[in-house]
């Protein structure tokens, strides 16, 4: 009897997955699993196995065409490279910076460091150092950022960190000391300041004053008087001086009066020196030393110094060649008969003679081998050529000299009898 709730129809659809189960068991699957399994994200795996291969196969083909053992593997090797890059734009996937840095731009050559390419690290300016790439294949150069020479890890960046964070901290602080010492240098206005450089200003040229007047007497009392003038201006320079108060609390009406007293003063001081009027602009005026010794120059003398009068120059002697005017900063063409000397007699001359011969050829009773040559030939094509090459010959001649018409014949070649 079958169990209640059973068909008996249903029997042997029970038994049936039994059996199967069984004979699984027994029998395992023939199949291997994949070694490297694609994940899920990825939509289309097999694209990406494609490439793998491509970039590999490309770098070993490069590789070997680089070594010299094949040669057909350079052009594998392009169309490895062609056939990625085409795989990539249709399946539009994007190929890693490393992967299309990996070949040539032009002639997608696989890039192999000192087999197909040459490496270079340059300094490009403000751009640091560059990378320069060249293809060894089709010679194309490439520039690029040059990576970081020195690896980063991370302890020693911390604790650079760390110490560059105390070096700040402790310069912060040192500002912040200084400051507080300093109070009055950073709460000063700008009015301020320049109230103080304007007080300064003054006090310096008030001093430079004293001093210059000072040294004016000191010269005038040394200085060996040799007439009634000199020998009174100690004395009236001694009773015009006035006392001078400090200039802080004077006027401005008695400040200009004050410095035209003083222009007076040195006007008759020295009526030969310059007048120097002293202003917010200095002017630079001749020292004390050069002022006595002009003062002493020019007052002590009794008679005006004799100035010589320089001798005449002997004529230059005319010169035998004269030469013709030039242009300014060209040098001047040789002409043809400059050089005639080097030419004549010479084997360099035998063109000349040889052309124009051929242009003027001697009368029929005289012959020659030469001439005999000329008959044979026809005349008229022969004079055509002499007018020619002479003509050549000539304007190389005037413009380089006679000496020089071998670099026209060739490299090491000389002109001579061969010439017919």
């Amino acid at each position: 009897m079958p169990p209640k709730g059973q068909n008996p129809s249903q029997k042997g659809k029970q038994s049936k997955p039994s059996s199967s189960s069984s004979s699984s068991h027994s029998h395992p699957s023939s199949k291997p699993t994949p070694s490297w399994v694609a994940p899920k994200a990825i939509t289309n795996p097999e694209h990406h196995h494609t490439l793998n291969h491509l970039n590999q196969v490309a770098s070993f083909y490069a590789i070997l065409s680089a070594a010299a053992s094949s040669s057909a593997a350079c052009q594998l090797q392009g169309e490895m490279v062609r056939s990625a890059k085409t795989l990539s734009k249709k399946a539009v996937i994007r190929l890693d910076t490393g992967v299309k840095r990996g070949s040539c731009p032009k002639c997608d050559t696989v890039w192999v460091e000192g087999l197909t390419m040459q490496v270079r690290s340059r300094v490009s300016g403000p751009h640091g150092h560059v990378v320069k790439l060249r293809c060894g294949v089709c010679g194309v150069i490439t520039r690029r950022a040059a990576p970081n020479l020195v690896p980063s890890f991370e302890g020693c960046n911390e604790k650079a960190e760390d110490e560059r964070g105390k070096e700040g901290q402790d310069a912060k602080k040192r500002e912040r000391d200084e400051q507080d010492m300093e109070p009055g240098t950073q709460k000063v206005s700008q009015r301020q300041r320049r109230r103080t450089a304007s007080i300064k200003r003054q006090l310096l040229q008030a001093a430079e004053s004293e001093m210059v007047t000072k040294v004016s007497l000191a010269a005038s009392i040394t200085a060996e008087p040799s007439t009634d003038s000199c020998s009174s201006f100690p004395a009236a320079t001694a009773t015009v001086t006035p006392p001078q108060p400090s200039r802080e609390n004077l006027s401005r009406g008695q400040k200009r009066k004050q410095r035209l007293e003083r222009l007076a003063l040195r006007a008759s001081a020295s009526t030969s020196a310059p007048v120097q009027i002293r202003g917010r602009r200095k002017v630079k005026g001749p020292s004390p030393a050069e002022c006595r010794l002009e003062y002493y120059y020019f007052n002590t003398r009794k008679t005006s110094p004799r100035i010589l009068t320089p001798a005449k120059n002997p004529p230059k002697p005319t010169p035998l060649v004269e030469k013709r005017p030039t242009k300014i900063g060209r040098a001047q063409r040789p002409l043809l008969p400059h050089f005639n000397d080097r030419v004549e007699s010479s084997h360099w001359d035998d063109s000349f003679t040889t052309l124009q011969q051929h242009l003027n050829p001697p009368p029929p009773s005289f012959t020659t081998p030469s001439s005999q040559e000329a008959t044979s030939r026809n005349p008229t094509q022969i004079q055509e050529y002499a007018s020619q090459a002479l003509q050549y010959w000539q304007k190389a001649a005037r413009s380089r000299g006679d000496h020089l018409l071998v670099s026209g014949v060739g490299k090491n070649g000389c002109l001579g009898p061969t010439l017919s």
